[in-house]
């Protein structure tokens, strides 16, 4: 009986092995390693970075572009705001208020 056991655990152990063995030999073999360019790339980058920056007759200044907005605009705005505030204010303290005396 121990032999028998003995004799499936090596058996075990063997055929693990040589699936691992097999797996490793085909990873390496059909799988190309990843190589990455830590020294040409970024310098090749960088001067073409480097090149777009000193083409004098590439860049073109920004637009000009105004803020400013007409008097009535203004108004229109500062009211709608005020009655979003006001209508906010209004509906917090009626909720507030229908919850107070709901608790009691």
């Amino acid at each position: 009986m121990l032999g028998w056991i003995v004799k499936q655990v090596i058996i075990s152990l063997v055929i693990i092995l040589l699936f691992h063995h097999i797996i490793v030999f085909v990873t390496n073999t059909f799988t190309q390693p990843k190589i990455i360019d830590l020294v040409n790339k970024p310098t090749e980058t960088y001067e073409d970075i480097y090149k777009t920056l000193h083409k004098d007759e590439e860049l073109i200044p920004p637009p000009e572009v105004s803020t400013k907005l007409p008097d009535n605009i203004k108004q229109d705005m500062q009211l709608e705001l005020q009655e979003y505030l006001n209508d906010i204010t209004s509906n917090g303290t009626e909720a507030h208020g229908t919850e107070a005396t709901s608790n009691k």
